[in-house]
C-alpha cells in the first residue's frame, strides 16, 4: 500500500525514527539559550506628556510603531481606531481611558488645526 507516493513500510519508519528522540533532547527548547537582540530602529519612543502612561497600555498588543505608520491624523481618525481595537479586538481599555487615549493621539499625533 502507498501513502502519499511513499510506502507504508517507509512511512513507518520515518516515524519510528521521529520517535527515537532522546529524553533530554525533548526536554530542551529548541531555542534554549538563544537570544535576540533588536536594532534600535525597533524602538518606538512615544512623546512624553499628558496621556503618555495610559498609551501604554496600547503596547500590550501592538508595538507603537504601527501608531507612528499611520502618520499625523485628525482626532475623528483616532477616535475610530481607538473604538475600533476596543470593539474588534477587545483592547481592554476602559471609557475614560478610550477619551485619554484619544487626546493623546490627537495632541501629539494629530493634525487637525489649531
Amino acid at each position: 500500500m502507498k501513502i502519499i507516493g511513499i510506502t507504508q513500510s517507509l512511512a513507518i519508519s520515518f516515524l519510528l525514527a521521529s520517535l527515537s528522540v532522546t529524553a533530554e533532547d525533548a526536554a530542551t527548547p529548541p531555542f534554549a539559550g538563544k537570544t535576540i537582540d533588536f536594532p534600535k530602529a525597533y524602538v518606538y519612543q512615544m512623546q512624553k506628556g499628558e496621556g503618555y502612561e495610559t498609551i501604554q497600555k496600547c503596547s500590550i498588543c501592538h508595538s507603537f510603531g504601527y501608531i507612528l505608520n499611520q502618520g499625523k491624523q485628525n482626532r475623528s481618525f483616532w477616535e475610530h481606531e481607538t473604538h475600533k481595537m476596543i470593539e474588534a479586538y477587545k483592547a481592554p481599555i476602559s471609557p475614560e481611558e478610550e477619551k485619554v487615549i484619544v487626546s493623546y493621539l490627537a495632541k501629539f499625533y494629530g493634525n487637525d488645526k489649531k
